[in-house]
């Protein structure tokens, strides 16, 4: 590897192996969060989480969620917009 790399660069033997020490810590540091997923579990939810993630599941039938909640929605009317010519250089203050 030493003699790929020289010829390319030119590397000292101190600053070889000074690469190839960067090389292996790089690589250490980069798959240290997959090693640390690996070695700790992950924690189970809590009594609480596991609540508030049923309250958030949406239940199939609609028509008991309407009856039993009451809720009423607002209905939005359509509104109809129209596009005109606009110039901001000749408008005035008042338009």
């Amino acid at each position: 590897m030493r003699k790929w790399l020289n010829a390319y660069f030119d590397f000292s033997k101190q600053e070889f192996n000074g690469l190839l020490v960067l090389i292996v810590l790089i690589v250490l540091i980069s798959a240290t969060p997959y090693l640390y997923s690996f070695v700790t579990p992950e924690p189970d939810n809590s009594v609480a989480e596991q609540l508030a993630i049923k309250r958030l599941v949406l239940p199939v039938n609609k028509s008991s969620v309407f009856n039993s909640r009451k809720l009423k929605y607002n209905v939005k009317k359509e509104h109809h917009y129209s596009l005109f010519v606009f110039d901001p250089n000749t408008i005035n203050v008042d338009d």
